[in-house]
């Protein structure tokens, strides 16, 4: 989704130009917990190879064929038609927030938003809540597992949010009254459209990586970390302000831009 993938791709940039110039990046990393490694391993061999030799060629094509007001839009879509399954995950984990903004995106950008060129809930200041469905298993306190790279689309994360992908993918590909081969279509320039979005990390990543699977790895744990810390303090923001619901928490922050002081 938009929001949440340009703050990713903001602190993956910053995270590659901290190891870009230590040639012994992988090396110096304090050990991480790894136990598939193996199998981890086989796995990204597998995508990496795809992506190389197939995926990244359609997304250049992608990139030279269609300009980039048009890109925006197509990703700010894309987003937008992602809410109603961020909507049913936040109902059944009961996620007040993310039932709101997900219900508030999704109706905004489909009919008001559709004349602006960027995500129009973004940039109201709408706080976007990507409800997965791994967010529902660990709602009901399913542990997260360990790390672990999907056999489904390539994706890393954590054995939990492998479960998550294969839901993911039954929603986007399931004959749903006859819509199948339209959703096999929307998949397919979903993969495309946002390994486009990342084309310029993904290719410094590979010339500023010996190990590319290790970055891969290392910026896992280290977004991991940071949206552990961002939680942490907006928990401590709403604690100084007597503010018991986030949603409140983020109108607040919304009509008073100088509260956020934390960040």
């Amino acid at each position: 989704m938009a929001g949440e993938a340009e703050d990713e791709d903001e602190f993956l940039t910053q995270y590659q130009n901290k190891t870009a110039n230590n040639k012994n990046a992988t090396k110096s990393q304090p050990a991480v917990k790894d136990p598939l490694e193996k199998i981890n391993r086989t796995t990204f061999f597998i995508y990496d190879n795809l992506d190389k030799y197939a995926l990244s060629h359609i997304a250049h094509l992608y990139l030279f064929a269609t300009p980039k007001p048009a890109r925006q839009k197509i990703s700010s879509l894309r987003g937008t038609l992602g809410e109603p399954v961020s909507l049913v995950n936040a109902i059944v984990s009961r996620h007040e927030d993310g039932i709101a903004s997900s219900l508030n995106r999704f109706l905004l950008n489909l009919t008001f938003g559709l004349f602006f060129k960027k995500d129009l809930a973004t940039e109201l200041g709408i706080k976007e809540f990507d409800v997965t469905f791994a967010d529902v298993l660990r709602s009901f306190g399913v542990p997260n597992g360990p790390y672990f790279i999907s056999p489904i689309g390539g994706m890393p994360g954590n054995l939990i949010d492998a479960g998550s992908m294969m839901q993911s993918m039954f929603v986007s590909v399931y004959d749903f009254n006859g819509l199948n081969t339209i959703n096999r279509y929307r998949v397919f320039g979903t993969i495309i459209t946002a390994r486009a979005d990342v084309d310029d990390i993904i290719t410094n990543a590979r010339r500023s990586s010996l190990d590319l699977y290790s970055a891969q790895r290392g910026f896992f744990f280290a977004m991991s970390a940071k949206r552990a810390m961002q939680k942490a303090i907006e928990a401590k923001q709403r604690e100084a302000l007597h503010v018991s619901d986030i949603s409140a928490y983020h109108n607040h922050l919304f009509f008073n831009p100088r509260a956020d002081y934390f960040y």
